[in-house]
């Protein structure tokens, strides 16, 4: 099978994953409250409602758009070609499970059930950090995926040193949160939140840090 039928493969058994909560959706329906929570706090506890009709069937719909716009931009860039070919992958395995799991717990609340929601998530996004992390490296420069700030869009060099600097950053953090999340649960909240702002903030300053060093600043 080459890559494209892969591609081709892949994606359609993604959006079949996609529309799993949709069909849970129409068997859970008559059995569901008026109204469903579409929103947790840190301590598991539903903060927002939403009719079941929009917990149901339209965050399943809004999903699968998401899913279908990121697709769309990763393809349709002009530097396609300079993206790592896990990229798609990874989107196409996680966002089914994304959506999977937002209708199951929405479900699971309304029946009376209380799973560690934001444990469950927290997991989930550390395996997203290590699967990107080990991306970002092989990914050149292009307009989707990736650091971009102005430093990064300038110049390959910089780019590639960013992101490798953002790959080790992102899959360290990505396995420490794994890790502290069944050692340190009682601290996870906050040690996820710090740790997502070091990645998001860390490789700017790198990337800017080159860029005064390139251009003599």
């Amino acid at each position: 099978m080459n890559r494209q039928k892969r591609e081709k493969l892949y994606f359609i058994l993604s959006l079949i994953g996609c529309c799993v909560p949709i069909i849970m959706g129409i068997c859970f329906y008559n059995i569901m409250p008026r109204e469903m929570p579409v929103h947790f706090n840190n301590r598991n506890i539903a903060d927002d409602f939403a009719s079941k009709e929009v917990a149901l069937f339209v965050i399943p719909i809004f999903i699968i758009a998401i899913f279908l716009f990121s697709v769309f931009m990763i393809k349709k860039d002009p530097k396609r070609q300079n993206q790592s070919n896990g990229i798609l992958y990874v989107l196409y395995v996680f966002m089914p499970i994304i959506s999977i799991l937002t209708s199951s717990f929405s479900i699971s609340y309304a029946l009376g059930y209380r799973p560690n929601i934001s444990m469950y998530i927290i997991r989930i996004i550390s395996v997203f950090f290590i699967s990107i992390g080990n991306l970002l490296p092989k990914t050149k420069r292009n307009y989707t995926v990736g650091i971009k700030v102005p430093w990064t869009l300038d110049s390959d060099k910089n780019w590639n040193k960013t992101h490798r600097f953002a790959g080790f950053l992102w899959t360290i953090v990505g396995v420490l949160t794994l890790l502290f999340s069944f050692l340190f649960e009682k601290y996870m909240n906050n040690l996820f939140l710090v740790g997502a702002v070091l990645m998001i903030i860390l490789p700017i300053i790198y990337s800017y840090i080159l860029y005064r060093k390139e251009s003599n600043i």
